[in-house]
Parts: structure tokens; sequence; C-alpha cells
């Protein structure tokens, strides 16, 4: 019995999941803007949720970090999405929604960003590569 409550504590430390940030640098991107030259990514293994930090986040939402959704984890890649709501365009208009999707590869880094504006006509992308630091966090 005793064996047993000395592993507990060492079988429930094993189980915590491993945080850390993905700092992406954006080199290629469309035209039509909506991306950041960089943007970090909190993640945590084994979780559905994230957070997201890029020159948008700083500037239209009090220089706080966005919370994001893991769209799917495996061995080879992270997919993360996350949305902006109502923030002003360069033309005053508010942008609806804007959604986005990130997709890392994990063995390479690389990193390719879609960009969805929900109330337009025009779509944005950009591509670049990302390094994991698993000691950091916002």
């Amino acid at each position: 019995m005793k064996f047993c409550l000395t592993l507990l504590p060492i079988l429930a430390f094993s189980t915590v999941a491993h945080a850390g940030v993905f700092e992406c640098d954006m080199t290629k991107k469309s035209r039509y803007g909506w991306i950041s030259d960089k943007i970090y990514l909190e993640y945590e293994e084994n979780s559905k949720g994230a957070r997201i930090y890029d020159a948008y986040t700083h500037h239209y939402f009090d220089k706080k970090p966005l919370d994001a959704e893991v769209k799917r984890a495996t061995d080879k890649a992270v997919v993360f999405s996350w949305e902006l709501r109502n923030i002003e365009t360069d033309s005053g208009k508010p942008s609806g929604r804007v959604k986005y999707t990130a997709n890392i590869e994990r063995a390479s880094g690389r990193v390719h960003v879609n960009v969805l504006l929900l109330s337009y006509d025009n779509t944005s992308f950009g591509n670049g590569t990302c390094k994991y630091d698993a000691k950091r966090r916002f």
C-alpha cells in the first residue's frame, strides 16, 4: 500500500502538460495586410486552448493576448484559429469579423497563416518560420 501511495505524486506530476510559446517571423505576406511581422502563440500540449499576441492585439486589445483555439494538434503540426471583431480599418470602417488560421509544422517550424475578412471580398495570407520556446510564457 505504501508503494502505491508514494507513486501517486510522481504519476500526477508526469501527466502535467507543458506550455510554451511559438514565436513566428512572418517573412512573406500578401498585399492586403492583416498579418503582423511577428506572431506569438502560447500553447499547452494536449489543450484545446491557446493565446495569441501580435501587433493587432497589442494595438486594438489593450496590449493583451487574445484567446485562440487549437483546431488540431498532431506530431507533425499544430493548427490554431482566432478571431478579431469590430476593429477599425484604415478607412475608418469597422472590420466586422476577421478570422485567422495558423498552421505550424513542428519539424521545420514553417508557418502558414490565412486571414478571412468576413465583411469584405478579400483574404490575406502569410508564410514564415516559428521557433518554440518551452520556457516562455505571456
